[in-house]
């Protein structure tokens, strides 16, 4: 690679990158204007924002769902790698979505006033008490056919590749919430924009979606459904290719035996790529 064609690629990404500040402003001013008349105009909008500003950046989408998807409202949860994870899931999750994220992102303009308008649900990170509030009243607008929750239980960023360790917070919710919690693995979206950047390369992001597991059938038992949804992102964010998905469940499952009947019984994740990307 030359230097000239280095600098044009850089430069072609810093362009993507105002054309998708741009399209966010524009979409966030419109989703906005329209609620006093529209009260669903954020939550609406959103895939819509979130598709323009992935064309922006040249980014497509790949969805692979094991399973049809369960009635809304669920609990996504889901590994993290770069920026791009919150855009691919809010432009292509099956129903309508919100996500658990840090209060300081609520401050943040246009899509920090969005976030709020839309019921976003922000944790005080540094206030564990104030943080349990916040899932509690999430689960209750859950448990009134509230919109699906999407949680990244590592509670931040990590490279491609890695996997950290699973916080509790998106067990609480759904055995609180008694909804179906769903694990989704994000592939590649780390290589195409770094853990601390908000500049993307153009590529292909692939979404996979594992089967629901049933969360009351782990009461007591909630670090296992854990500690079983962790080995079900791995896999999903994983090389599907090297990896039997049966096999990695099976064992999963017989480590983790629930305590009533177990979920993961007749489990498949179909690993198929759709050869035709969204985008």
């Amino acid at each position: 690679m030359t230097v000239l064609t280095w600098g044009v690629g850089v430069a072609l990404a810093v362009f993507r990158s105002f054309l998708g500040i741009l399209a966010t402003v524009a979409w966030c001013s419109l989703a906005l204007l329209a609620r006093p008349l529209w009260r669903r105009s954020v939550i609406a909008l959103q895939p819509y924002w979130a598709r323009t500003v992935l064309a922006c950046a040249g980014v497509k989408v790949r969805v692979n769902a094991a399973a049809a998807a369960p009635p809304a409202p669920v609990v996504y949860v889901s590994n993290h790698q770069s920026g791009l994870d919150i855009l691919v899931m809010i432009a292509w999750m099956p129903d309508s979505v919100r996500f658990v994220a840090k209060k300081e992102m609520a401050s943040a303009p246009f899509t920090g006033w969005c976030m709020r308008a839309a019921d976003y649900i922000f944790i005080d990170r540094a206030n564990s008490e104030r943080a349990k509030q916040s899932l509690r009243e999430a689960a209750a607008q859950l448990r009134h056919g509230g919109r699906s929750v999407i949680i990244f239980p590592e509670g931040h960023r990590h490279p491609p590749g890695t996997l950290g360790p699973f916080k509790m917070g998106a067990i609480h919710l759904a055995m609180e919430a008694g909804v179906p919690v769903v694990p989704v693995g994000i592939t590649n979206s780390g290589v195409l924009m770094e853990r601390k950047s908000l500049i993307s390369r153009s590529g292909s992001v692939d979404i996979n979606i594992g089967p629901p597991l049933d969360p009351t059938r782990y009461v007591g038992r909630e670090k296992q459904l854990r500690d079983l949804l962790r080995v079900a992102v791995k896999h999903l964010a994983g090389d599907a290719a090297a990896l039997d998905a049966d096999d990695v469940l099976e064992q999963a499952a017989a480590r983790l035996t629930p305590a009533a009947g177990s979920p993961t019984a007749g489990m498949r994740l179909n690993t198929h790529k759709d050869p035709a990307p969204h985008g």
